[in-house]
């Protein structure tokens, strides 16, 4: 995800990469708008950060950025500065089978992201023509950033590559993916404890607050309790298209959520909504003292 504003100014320990990455065709076409025939493969280089995190944070907060040249429409240079996530990274590095130039080990600089950033916007081949395969190019980009953090690309690592293993293996990376592992094993857990039961909300329209009130102690008006994705399976069965619904949320016994919706398909959206946050980010939930007050009405 490429970003145009960098907020993380905290100076700490960084590893840093330089990528290669075989480009061909359209992709390559970029670079070489002018070629008339058909393109060659042309190598492509990125730089890669990898902050070490901060004492106070978890490892998966690791931050990566990612900077390399980017050309416009008027063949001048301008930097590319992006963010990657690490529940991405794995995924990304593989799909655009980025490759890691030198097996030696990487280069460690103390630097903040926002630093990162300045050097990269800072570069003095920024604003000036592309020129491949002279001399503005962007494996001169990425040594002109190196340049200002004292760093120099020996000669002979340009013959040699590696691949999201190395990668992987960097302690940082490491940690961060053994702390995800961790977190998401916590949120399935998590979600693996709540359990959900329903019932139509308009069982007692014609008795008024009274009957409602009756409908909702009745504990034949409400179906089952049961998890995230058997409540969906029941509800597209059991649920229907012109009646409201009311669905309670249940964790060690505890309401923590009551949930009023328009209909079946509006009812298994929002479950979904839940289970969602649950994944992203782990054991959240906090009991209520007044749990009916916490009402959610969704419009499809």
């Amino acid at each position: 995800m490429s970003v145009t504003r960098e907020t993380d100014a905290e100076v700490r320990a960084a590893s840093l990469l330089v990528l290669q990455q075989l480009l061909s065709g359209e992709a390559a076409r970029k670079f070489l708008s002018d070629a008339s025939r058909e393109l060659p493969q042309i190598q492509h280089w990125t730089l890669l950060a990898i902050f070490d995190t901060p004492p106070e944070a978890m490892d998966h907060e690791v931050e990566i950025r990612m900077c390399e040249l980017e050309v416009g429409p008027d063949k001048a240079i301008k930097s590319l500065y992006s963010k990657v996530e690490l529940t991405r990274f794995e995924k990304f590095f593989r799909k655009e089978n980025l490759k890691v130039l030198g097996s030696q080990q990487p280069y460690r600089i103390q630097a903040s992201p926002l630093q990162l950033k300045q050097a990269c916007d800072g570069n003095a081949m920024n604003g000036r023509a592309y020129d491949h395969p002279v001399h503005l190019h962007c494996q001169h980009w990425v040594k002109e950033v190196l340049r200002k953090f004292g760093l120099k690309l020996p000669v002979h690592d340009l013959l040699e590559d590696c691949g999201w293993a190395y990668v992987a293996g960097l302690a940082a990376v490491q940690k961060g993916l053994r702390s995800l592992r961790k977190v998401q094993g916590g949120a399935e857990e998590e979600e693996a404890s709540i359990t959900v039961k329903w019932m139509f909300a308009d069982s007692s329209v014609i008795c008024g607050s009274i009957g409602a009130r009756l409908a909702e102690i009745n504990p034949l008006r409400w179906s089952s309790k049961m998890g995230f994705n058997e409540a969906e399976e029941d509800l597209k069965q059991n649920g229907a298209a012109d009646r409201p619904i009311t669905m309670k949320l249940n964790q060690g016994g505890f309401e923590y959520a009551r949930i009023d919706a328009v209909d079946a398909r509006a009812a298994i959206a929002r479950l979904k909504v839940e289970k969602s946050k649950i994944k992203r980010n782990g054991s959240q939930i906090r009991y209520l003292d007044k749990p009916h007050l916490k009402v959610a009405k969704l419009r499809s």
